[in-house]
């Protein structure tokens, strides 16, 4: 099978299962989603915990 068919098989396949492909896609969407989010949450609460610990006491070098 070259490259040209393997696609023509896979769209079709795409088209006949459409309920399943737009459930796969919308769970990657969504677990993308998560990720992101987590991540984003998590770097925003390390700046505050780091500022909060740099403001304490400005002689402490904070690594």
């Amino acid at each position: 099978m070259d490259f040209s068919e393997l696609f023509a098989v896979s769209l079709q396949a795409l088209r006949l299962n459409k309920l399943r492909s737009g459930l796969t896609l919308l769970g990657v969407i969504i677990g993308v989603m998560t990720v992101v989010s987590v991540l984003s949450v998590i770097s925003g609460l390390n700046d505050y915990v780091l500022n909060k610990v740099v403001n304490l006491n400005p002689d402490v070098i904070v690594f």
